[in-house]
This record gives structure tokens, sequence and C-alpha cells, in this order.
């Protein structure tokens, strides 16, 4: 019996002359013979059993669950997963030291801001404290995903990189760059993401200031699912465009990944040590089991 031929590349959309052909099991780029990266296949899990066709989107609701469990999936690779022995020490002390000083700096930030506004008794002191407050968590939650992917980023490429390499194997390496271009791209995708960022933080004001706080909460989600999956997309050679449109393809991963985040940021002592971490983890696995063929939705 002949040998099945190999699933063939994905194509860069029409009109985009800088997006290379993609392998759709392991994202990177290759020809038409077999990916020298994954070699044409992928666990599904770090240690699991190998997928037998190439990663394709299900039922809106199932992908979105799946999104949602795959974030504290990342958690429990952590702990359970041998390959990641050794490898927290400096991202847990990263997180801790990023995560208490931008939720602690915008509490005193707006509470000194508040605080400018005098008079008005003891019932608009309060209701400044509970203003305050409020802007702050909201703050948070746009502000904290490209704050801290920023600054801890570079502690988590090992977690990335451990993901990759077991689940795709030893070949799944970051693609070769000049460090002048990576330093350049980074640069160019923080200040993009920042961006994104503060327009999404703007606009969650406005919706949590008018009570409209589960809208808030869905727009918080996007935003941290096109942050965190920066990590396994950067790696690659996606252009922010490109990121773009694999979120638009892959949405309701997306946004379950998103939707666990912020609830992940809510759990003490989980936020301030294991929170990083987990979302580069589960990123990355996740991103390895997204539908990376096709154009993305209109």
């Amino acid at each position: 019996m002949s040998a099945a031929p190999s699933p063939a590349a994905v194509p860069p959309p029409a009109g985009d002359r800088l997006a290379p052909a993609r392998c759709p099991w392991c994202g990177y780029e290759r020809g038409a013979d077999t990916c020298a990266k994954c070699g044409d296949g992928i666990l599904d899990t770090p240690g699991g059993t190998p997928l037998s066709t190439p990663p394709r989107r299900g039922f809106f609701v199932f992908d979105l669950v799946r999104g949602f469990f795959g974030f504290f999936a990342g958690a429990s690779m952590l702990f359970n997963r041998p390959e990641f022995a050794g490898k927290l020490k400096l991202p847990v002390i990263a997180n801790l030291l990023v995560v208490t000083s931008v939720g602690v700096g915008l509490w005193f930030a707006f509470s000194a801001l508040f605080a400018q506004v005098g008079g008005g008794g003891d019932l608009f002191g309060w209701f400044r404290g509970i203003l305050a407050a409020l802007l702050t968590l909201v703050s948070v939650y746009f502000l904290l995903p490209p704050l801290t992917e920023l600054v801890i980023g570079p502690f988590l490429e090992p977690l990335v990189d451990t993901v990759d390499q077991s689940m795709g194997g030893p070949g799944m390496r970051p693609a070769d760059r000049l460090v002048w271009t990576s330093v350049k791209d980074g640069t160019q995708s923080a200040v993009e993401l920042l961006m994104i960022a503060g327009g999404g933080w703007l606009a969650s004001l406005a919706l949590a200031l008018v009570g409209l706080l589960p809208l808030t909460f869905v727009v918080s989600a996007a935003v941290s699912a096109l942050v965190w999956f920066e990590l396994p997309t950067h790696r690659r050679g996606y252009r922010l465009r490109q990121r773009v449109a694999l979120l638009r393809r892959n949405w309701a991963v997306g946004l379950g990944f998103g939707l666990a985040f912020q609830v992940g940021a809510l759990i003490p002592f989980f936020n301030v040590f294991l929170l990083t971490p987990t979302a580069a983890v589960a990123a990355a696995a996740l991103y390895l089991k997204m539908d990376k063929t096709g154009p993305a939705r209109a």
C-alpha cells in the first residue's frame, strides 16, 4: 500500500507577498515536501498520542470549551509533565513582580488622581473610592496582558520551546533570524499590542461606566488572546494581521482562552504566581491544535 501524500503547505493569503507558505501541522514555513520542523505530525498533548490529520475547526461551542479548559490545562502541564521540571522559577518570580507592581501602581495612581478632587462629603469620597477601584480593575484587565507579556516574554520562551518540542519533535525550534531583525520585529509587535490594548482599555472604561460589564470581559478576552498568542506565532514569523486572521479563523478557541485568562486573573495566588506561565504554555499548545488552513472568515 502506498503511503499517503504529505499535506500541502498552507498558501499565503491572496495579495500578501510577505506571508510564507505554512505547515498545516506546526505552522512553520515549509515547502511542498515534508515539513523540516515537525515531519508532518504533532501530538495532541505533550507526551500524548499523534494526531491523524492536521487540526481543523470544530463546532464553535466545543471550540469555546476547548479554549477555556485548554488554558487551565496549561497549569496542569506545568506541574505534571517532566519536561517542565526546573523551568518555572524565573517565570514565577517575574510574574509575581510584574503583576503586583502593575496592580498596586494603578491603584495608587487612580487613588491619587481622585484625591485631588476634594469636597462633596463622605458620600462623594465613597464614590471616588469605588470609581478608583473600578478603573483599577478594568485597567489591569486590559493593560496587564501586554505589559506582562512584554516584560516577562523572554522568561517564557523556554516554556514555549518545551511545548513545541514535546508535541512536535526536537526540530521545532524558532525560525533563525538576525538579532537586529528579532529586536526590531519584537519592538514593533510590542508597540502594536500596547496601542490595541490602550484602545480596548478606553472602550472598556466606557462599557463599564454604563454598566455593560459582560461586554467588558468579552473585549478583554479578545485582547488577551491577541496578546498571548503572540508567543507561539512571533517565533513563526507571523505579522500582526496574520495573527488576527488566525484568531478570526479560530475565534471560539481564542475567546475561550481569553475568558479563562480573565478568570485566572481573579484567582488569589494563582494570579500573582502562575498566571503568565500558564498562559504561555496554554497558548503554545492551543496554537498547535488550531486550524491553520484556508482563508480567514470575513
